[in-house]
C-alpha cells in the first residue's frame, strides 16, 4: 500500500500494457536484481561493502 497515495497492488501483478521502466544507477547503467553493493569506509571500523536492501535513501 502506498502511504501517499493508499494505492494497493500485488507483488509480481503487472497490469496489461504497463511495461517495468528500467532502472539506472548514478553513471546511467541498467542494474539487474542483486547489482552493486555499496563500498563505503565507517570512521572506526573501516572500508566494507553494504547490501543495498539495508540502505535506506535519507531525504533532502
Amino acid at each position: 500500500m502506498c502511504p501517499e497515495c493508499a494505492n494497493e497492488w500485488l507483488p509480481g501483478v503487472v497490469k496489461e500494457g504497463d511495461e517495468p521502466s528500467p532502472v539506472k544507477d548514478a553513471n546511467g547503467n541498467l542494474l539487474e536484481d542483486g547489482d552493486h553493493n555499496i563500498d563505503c569506509k565507517m570512521d572506526g571500523i573501516g572500508a566494507m561493502k553494504l547490501k543495498p536492501e539495508f540502505v535506506k535513501k535519507v531525504p533532502r
